[in-house]
């Protein structure tokens, strides 16, 4: 029974707020992924990391690919 409980244990999310200055910049970043309702790609999200590398430092490629899915999926609901 034990190895079932390990497989049940959930992974860990690391979870955080975005300052105006980051949203802004993924947002000019990612303005055609966002119009055209794309997810961007791992390379692309590491690019915008390294070419803004204190800004998004403590982010992850998967927090940025997902603030930006998230963005034109509440358009949708709206």
């Amino acid at each position: 029974t034990s190895n079932i409980e390990e497989k049940k244990e959930k992974k860990d999310r690391q979870r955080g707020s975005w300052n105006s200055k980051q949203t802004s910049v993924m947002k000019e970043f990612f303005k055609k992924h966002i119009k055209d309702k794309i997810t961007p790609r791992k390379h692309e999200c590491l690019q915008l990391q390294s070419e803004h590398k204190d800004m998004f430092k403590d982010k992850t490629w998967v927090q940025i690919k997902v603030f930006i899915y998230n963005i034109f999926k509440n358009q949708q609901r709206s």
